[in-house]
C-alpha cells in the first residue's frame, strides 16, 4: 500500500474526534434552528447543506456558525471547502477527490501494460475540480463537469455535458461502442 496513502489515514484519523466535535456539538446543535440546513458525518469530514435553507439571511446566520466553529483553535487542523450548496469541513492537508482518484489508479486498479486502465470521471461541483485536474496531471483519462446552460464557470474538465439525462445517454451510448 502506498505510504502516502497510509501516512493521510493516519493524519485524518486525529482529525476524526475534531470533526465529530465540530459536527456534533456545535453546528449541528446551532444549525438547528435554521430551517433546511442538514449536517451530515462523513467520519473524515463534515458536509453543511443549505440547498434548502430558505433565505440570504439564514444563510449567512449558518456560514458564520460554521466559521466560528472553524475559528475555534481546536479546529485549526481542520477547512472549509465550498461546494455545490454545501461547505465540505475537512481536515487540512491534501485529502479530495483528486488524490483518491490518484489513489485508487495505483493500488486498486494497478493497470497492466497491455489493457492500461483510462478513467472517465463525471462531475458536478467544485468539489470534483481536484479530480479533474488529476486527470489532467496524469494525462490520460477524460474529467467530464455536468453543468446547467446558465452555470458558465471554469473547469478543468475536458468536456461539459448540460444535465444527468445528457449524462445517462453519454454513458448509455459509450456502452454500446
Amino acid at each position: 500500500m502506498d505510504s502516502t496513502f497510509v501516512r493521510r489515514t493516519a493524519q485524518a484519523n486525529k482529525c476524526v474526534p475534531m470533526c465529530l466535535l465540530l459536527g456534533v456539538q456545535h453546528t449541528a446543535d446551532q444549525s438547528r434552528s435554521i430551517a433546511g440546513c442538514l449536517v451530515e458525518d462523513n467520519k473524515f469530514s463534515i458536509s453543511v447543506h443549505y440547498r434548502n435553507v430558505p433565505d440570504e439571511d439564514s444563510k449567512k446566520k449558518l456560514e458564520t456558525i460554521v466559521d466560528n466553529a472553524l475559528a475555534d483553535s481546536r479546529h485549526k487542523n481542520l477547512v472549509k471547502r465550498n461546494g455545490k450548496m454545501v461547505w465540505e469541513i475537512r481536515p487540512n492537508f491534501e485529502w479530495h477527490k483528486g488524490s483518491a482518484l490518484r489513489y485508487i489508479l495505483k493500488e486498486v486498479f494497478q493497470p497492466a501494460e497491455e489493457a492500461p486502465l483510462f478513467p472517465l470521471y463525471v462531475g458536478d461541483d467544485i468539489t470534483d475540480e481536484d479530480a479533474f485536474t488529476e486527470i489532467r496531471k496524469l494525462n490520460y483519462g477524460i474529467g467530464v463537469f455536468v453543468r446547467p446552460d446558465d452555470q458558465h464557470r471554469a473547469t478543468n474538465a475536458q468536456y461539459t455535458l448540460r444535465s444527468p439525462d445528457e449524462v445517462l445517454s453519454f454513458l448509455s451510448r459509450l456502452s454500446r461502442l
